[in-house]
């Protein structure tokens, strides 16, 4: 089973030969490559004066924020 196979089907709740793992945080390569451009760009990101300033005043607390919750 090819790597994007097992992606959707995991995606659609369908069995497949192997779990497929990775941290979304990290390896936003497998995302775009499944599902095509990314909403927002990480070139975008660090050079958009806002996003740059949300980013440094919670980058840290975001990810507690988010998966803790």
């Amino acid at each position: 089973m090819h790597s994007i196979e097992r992606v959707l089907q995991t995606l659609e709740g369908k069995p497949v030969d192997r779990v497929p793992t990775f941290c979304a945080m990290v390896e936003d390569r497998t995302f775009n490559e499944v599902l095509g451009k990314p909403l927002i760009s990480q070139e975008w990101l660090m050079t958009n004066p806002v996003a740059r300033f949300v980013l440094d005043k919670w980058g840290q607390k975001l990810p507690k924020f988010m998966f803790q919750g």
